[in-house]
């Protein structure tokens, strides 16, 4: 078995839809949002990094990065800026990891290549408070939460990690 963490491409986009759209929130996941090929494939054309872990060519795990002044703003991303003051940051996710390999640090893993890759920026992140995992898995690599927020009575968190 190869294993890999590596930055991601455009030639990515199926594997990556393969790992990101089981995981929706309208499949019964936890990310927000949907992810068909043609948003995968436009995600990776625009982000700023993202890094994948790959085992045998099948996606396990991947981080996006993007650039808050030229990204695509969904409505929890416009809402989540409102309570942003910095200047010089990138936004982190969404982050996902395939439920087989959950808890084996790839998370960490492939978070410590994304700030290798991006020198030190800060990232912000939102979470949903329904998801603790989540917000427990980034509090354990270095993010700390900032403040609550809200869109369409869905509650979230906004993290920060420097």
């Amino acid at each position: 078995m190869t294993k890999q963490i590596r930055l991601a491409n455009v030639d990515d986009a199926q594997i990556l839809t393969d790992l990101l759209q089981p995981n929706s929130q309208s499949l019964g996941g936890s990310l927000d949002g949907d992810f068909a090929y043609v948003k995968v494939e436009k995600m990776l054309e625009n982000s700023e990094v993202t890094v994948i872990y790959t085992e045998d060519e099948m996606a396990l795990g991947v981080i996006f990065s993007f650039d808050p002044a030229t990204m695509q703003k969904p409505p929890v991303i416009e809402e989540m800026l409102k309570h942003i003051d910095d200047q010089d940051y990138l936004i982190y996710g969404p982050a996902c990891i395939a439920s087989e390999v959950r808890g084996e640090g790839i998370l960490g893993k492939m978070y410590k290549e994304l700030r290798q890759q991006t020198q030190g920026k800060a990232f912000y992140a939102f979470v949903n408070q329904k998801n603790q995992d989540s917000f427990k898995a980034h509090e354990k690599i270095g993010f700390l939460l900032i403040s609550p927020f809200s869109v369409h009575d869905e509650k979230y968190w906004i993290i920060k990690a420097e």
